[in-house]
Parts: C-alpha cells; sequence; structure tokens
C-alpha cells in the first residue's frame, strides 16, 4: 500500500515549494494530496482537508503569515494532531518559526512538531525557542531562491520585452500582501524619484505580491477593478508599469534585467542578492509594524545580514541612496556575494525536503 503525503499552504512561497515537491514524491512511489492557494485564498472545505490528513500517513504544513491565512493550515494541523498522525512545517523565511512563538497561531502546534524544514542553519537553531528537543530541526533550503541561479545573459533578453533602452535605468520595486503598506512604500518611492534629475530617465515596476488582495479590490458599486497601483503609477515622475503574476516577464525574470531592487523582506530581496544587484530596504512605519505582528521583531534579513542597503522613510535620504547604490555597488555586491553564495545546483533543497520525510516515514 502507498504512503500518503498530504500538503497544505495557502501563501505564495510554501504553495510553490509543495508545487515543485509533488512530483517528485509521485514520481517516488508516494501518493500524495496537495492542498495549495498558491497566494489566494483555498477553497476546500474542513470535511475535504479532515478526510485527507485521516488517510495521511504524513501532513506537511506551510507557515502562512497570518492567523487569518494559516487558517486552513492550522485546521489541518489540528486534525493531525488529533488523529496522532506525524506531521511537521516548512519554512520559507528565516523568521517563520517565529509564527509558532508563545501567543501565535501555530504556538499550541509547534510543541508535538515532528519536524520543522529550515530556510537555512541559522533559522533551524533559533527554532529551537519555539520547538521541543524531540523536534527535528533541519536546514533544507527554499527551493523558490535556488532557481535564483539565472544566466546573465537574460539581462539583455528581459530589458528587449519591457522595450527598454540600455542607458535606462531600471528600477524594480516588490510589494508584499499588505495594500497600505505597499502605498506608503511605493508613494515614498515616488517621492524620492522626483527629487534627483538621475532619474529622470528610469523606468519604474511595481511588482506586486500574489497574495496582495489590492490587486483585486472592486468598486462596490460598479463591481469594476479599483486599481489603486495604477492610479499610483499614473502620478509618477517616471514611466511606470504596475507588474501581476499574469505579466510576462515576471518579477522574478526582471530582477536580472533591473539596476535596482526596493524591497521590504520579500524573497524577490533576496533572489536579487544572489544575482548581486543593489537592494535598497526602506524603514517604512506601516510595514514595520506588519512584520512585528507577524514575528515578534522589527529585524529584516537583508538588513540584518547586510546585503541590503538601510533608508529611512525620509525621501531625500532615500534619492541619496538609490543614486550611490546606482553609482558604485561593488562593496555591496561583495557582501551579497559572502552572504548569499550561488547555489551549487538547483534541486537540492527539494531533494532535503525529501530526505527527511522518508527518513520519518521509516520510524513508522
Amino acid at each position: 500500500m502507498k504512503r500518503k503525503i498530504v500538503m497544505v499552504g495557502r501563501d505564495a512561497a510554501p504553495s510553490d515549494c509543495f508545487n515543485q515537491l509533488g512530483p517528485l514524491l509521485l514520481e517516488k512511489g508516494y501518493e500524495v494530496e496537495l492542498i495549495v492557494g498558491n497566494g489566494k485564498p483555498l477553497t476546500v472545505s474542513s470535511e475535504q482537508i479532515s478526510s485527507e490528513v485521516h488517510s495521511a500517513n504524513l501532513v506537511l504544513l506551510g507557515m502562512s503569515s497570518s492567523p487569518e491565512l494559516a487558517e486552513h493550515e492550522v485546521f489541518a494541523g489540528f486534525e493531525a494532531l488529533e488523529k496522532g498522525i506525524p506531521y511537521g512545517f516548512y519554512g520559507d523565511v528565516p523568521a517563520c518559526w517565529a509564527r509558532a512563538r508563545e501567543g501565535a497561531w501555530f504556538a499550541d502546534l509547534a510543541k508535538s512538531a515532528d519536524f520543522y524544514l529550515a530556510s537555512d542553519e541559522v533559522s533551524a537553531g533559533r527554532a529551537s525557542a519555539v520547538f521541543p528537543e524531540s523536534t527535528i530541526r533541519v536546514a533544507t533550503g527554499n527551493p523558490l531562491r535556488e532557481s535564483a541561479k539565472l544566466a546573465s545573459p537574460w539581462r539583455q533578453w528581459v530589458r528587449e520585452q519591457l522595450g527598454l533602452e540600455d542607458k535606462t535605468k531600471l528600477i524594480l520595486a516588490v510589494g508584499g500582501k499588505f495594500p497600505a503598506g505597499n502605498i506608503s512604500l511605493w508613494s515614498l518611492l515616488l517621492e524620492a524619484i522626483k527629487l534627483d534629475s538621475n532619474f529622470f530617465d528610469a523606468q519604474l515596476l511595481l511588482a506586486t505580491h500574489p497574495g496582495d488582495v489590492g490587486i483585486r479590490a472592486v468598486d462596490g458599486q460598479t463591481g469594476k477593478d479599483v486599481g489603486i497601483y495604477q492610479q499610483l503609477a499614473n502620478h509618477s515622475p517616471v514611466p511606470t508599469r504596475v507588474l501581476t503574476l499574469q505579466d510576462k516577464p515576471g518579477a522574478m525574470e526582471v530582477i536580472v534585467g533591473a539596476d535596482l531592487v526596493i524591497e521590504h523582506g520579500s524573497t524577490i530581496g533576496v533572489v536579487a542578492s544572489y544575482l548581486q544587484r543593489p537592494v535598497i530596504t526602506p524603514r517604512v512605519l506601516l510595514l514595520d509594524e506588519a512584520l512585528f505582528r507577524e514575528s515578534g521583531s522589527y529585524d529584516l534579513e537583508l538588513i540584518s545580514n547586510g546585503a541590503s542597503l538601510f533608508a529611512s522613510a525620509n525621501p531625500s535620504e532615500l534619492a541619496e541612496v538609490m543614486v550611490d547604490a546606482l553609482h558604485d555597488s561593488s562593496r555591496q555586491a561583495a557582501m551579497q556575494g559572502r552572504v548569499y553564495p550561488m547555489p551549487e545546483s538547483e534541486g537540492g533543497a527539494l531533494k532535503k525536503i525529501i530526505q527527511v520525510l522518508e527518513d520519518r516515514l521509516l520510524t513508522e
């Protein structure tokens, strides 16, 4: 009889990982059930989740970034716990373990978790603050970050697809799931761009997050798309496009052609660091407070490890940091190379995850 693995994830990052894991596990002879939202609301019923979990030999849970977004993951975890089915967590970013801290939405499940798959060694170590000694903590890495190994010749192709001349500076501004925070960050950026003539020949791309409800906002009376980010783009001092999940080239591809990345705690910022592109992280109050609610800390990975340049929420300061980064980013690139060495090969993280899952199944 085939062993069954159920994977449940709502946010885009765990969904992406599970979507890649599924076919590999099927090839190895396992039965696989994917319950993923790909950054959008899950429509599966509680009864369906219960049925799948109860027939599973192992359950792998994503760690979505709020109690509301993680509702189905938490439910699946408690169903597994009640039935004595082994389960564990996949943490796609360094601070994921903090979502299981005391009072957080995964806290009660963490006490009985069989394993925690961390994005790096430091996170695996810090996770001991919330997981008991019996929980296996393994630094498997993040498959999405591994995909940063993109060939440099793509840069010209990306810029040709966007219709950019060689002299045009391409600024990629990365959004998150929080519409008000995105507007704050991008408004600050527009103000900074207005202040310096170095940006007058720039092109700006506002990259939306797949889990951002702001891109799906509609007028309550007409039912038409509100286009809140397009409204912001219309007031930009430079040509500006809003980049959605459906657009090609997508944000992950655009990184290769970008001259500068503006972000606040994003996977794209990490990928840009792998590729040694200049990255700036402005400390925007709304985003900082959202980060604290999620992780219990104001620490941002890229600022903490020196891969990103810091800027306050002051347009003049941000403009100055941007100009410096465009002029000479060699020191930053050297730091990025030390902190984020390019993966030797793609697929390593997936192999490590599968190894942990198989080792756990062997102990049954």
